[in-house]
């Protein structure tokens, strides 16, 4: 019992050393991930009988990347985002371009 006490301790201290030590412009260093990119939507609701590409034609893969879904993942009653601009839908990637590499 002792031994826990003494472990979650020290967790905590070293836990609060980090989060007030930590450098103050860490968080704002970080690049932008696309979907930090506002990108306005509508939902859907899937109905039987849908499927991305009968939806959205040739744009089924851009709605399809901008859900985080592949095409075996809809599901009947599931809400998913439609964008507005499929243009630049077509671009969206839910990973970033570049990460530097750590030093």
């Amino acid at each position: 019992m002792r031994t826990r006490f003494v472990l979650a301790s020290i967790f905590l201290i070293l836990f609060l050393i980090i989060v007030l030590f930590a450098p103050a412009g860490l968080a704002r260093d970080l690049p932008d991930y696309p979907f930090q990119t506002k990108l306005d939507f509508k939902f859907y609701t899937v109905k039987k009988g849908d499927s991305f590409f009968k939806l959205f034609k040739s744009r089924w893969e851009a709605v399809s990347r901008f859900n985080r879904l592949d095409e075996q993942h809809l599901i009947v009653g599931m809400r998913i985002k439609v964008p507005d601009d499929f243009e630049a839908a077509e671009n969206y990637s839910p990973l970033p371009e570049f990460i530097e590499n750590a030093n």
